[in-house]
């Protein structure tokens, strides 16, 4: 284990158990890094938003699905959630980066993708599997509280999951960041990978943040050959399909949240 990981593991030790206590976000919306713009401060206060009036809004975004008021500037209409949608990140050309998630409960769909930023993603209820995955768009926890309350209702019945496809409204943060490789709360985004970035997986209910997946196809069974060296298979629970991430960082997570395993590259539980 590198000595950056063994500092970080002294520093969580010395806190013990006031680690796992939870609080719910104060702002709507995780702290952004350069070349990120957060829904807060891209949208603000939905009220003052071109049309709001007449449009309506769910938490801080304003509705498209009831109106025919184009969206703001730096935002789009997502038919699936029915809200203008602020883009996340801004990289001077004509299609900026859209943070969203495509779950499947299939290991060999094309694309698995979750939120970089500790969001949850909002899909449709009743969606995923291998021939109907979840996908959808990463809202704030204020948009996954409110959607189910929206009058008039909502358009296909949006509901957030975490990256196991579990409901999950993406309040639960915690007081630190657990090291390199997490992400989520007070944790800084996931980098970027390619033309996108890598995903934030694992958090959810009870589990205040994420890890970073790593290698090119994030999604692995546990099963032997499922991730290469230097990596392990990352699984919560019962789920018998994981994500991708370092061993350093699965083993830290794994000791901090006693439902996940760590699965190495021959199918073996690491101790």
């Amino acid at each position: 284990m590198s000595a950056t990981w063994r500092i970080w593991l002294v520093a969580l030790g010395s806190l013990g158990g006031c680690y796992l206590s939870h609080e719910r976000d104060a702002v709507s919306g995780d702290a952004g890094f350069d070349g990120l713009a957060t829904d807060t401060s891209v949208v603000g206060s939905c009220e003052a938003l071109p049309g709001a009036d007449v449009c309506g809004c769910v938490a801080e975004y304003r509705r498209c699905d009831t109106c025919d008021v184009a969206c703001p500037a730096g935002s789009r209409c997502w038919d699936t959630v029915g809200v203008c949608r602020p883009f996340d990140v801004d990289r001077g050309g004509s299609r900026p980066y859209e943070a969203s998630c495509t779950l499947s409960f299939d290991r060999d769909l094309a694309v698995h993708t979750y939120c970089f930023d500790g969001r949850a993603c909002s899909v449709r209820q009743g969606s995923g599997g291998a021939f109907d995955p979840m996908s959808g768009p990463c809202m704030s926890a204020d948009f996954c509280r409110e959607a189910a309350y929206a009058m008039p209702a909502l358009p296909r019945e949006p509901v957030c999951v975490d990256s196991f496809g579990i409901p999950f409204d993406g309040s639960t943060s915690a007081s630190m960041c657990p090291g390199p490789s997490f992400c989520g709360g007070v944790c800084e985004p996931c980098p970027a990978v390619g033309s996108g970035f890598a995903s934030c997986v694992g958090r959810g209910e009870g589990r205040p943040f994420g890890v970073c997946t790593s290698g090119f196809d994030p999604r692995c069974t546990g099963a032997w050959g499922s991730v290469g060296g230097g990596q392990a298979c990352l699984l919560i629970d019962t789920e018998t399909l994981g994500w991708v991430v370092s061993e350093e960082a699965c083993d830290v997570y794994r000791m901090l949240v006693p439902t996940a395993r760590c699965v190495d590259a021959r199918g073996r539980d690491r101790d």
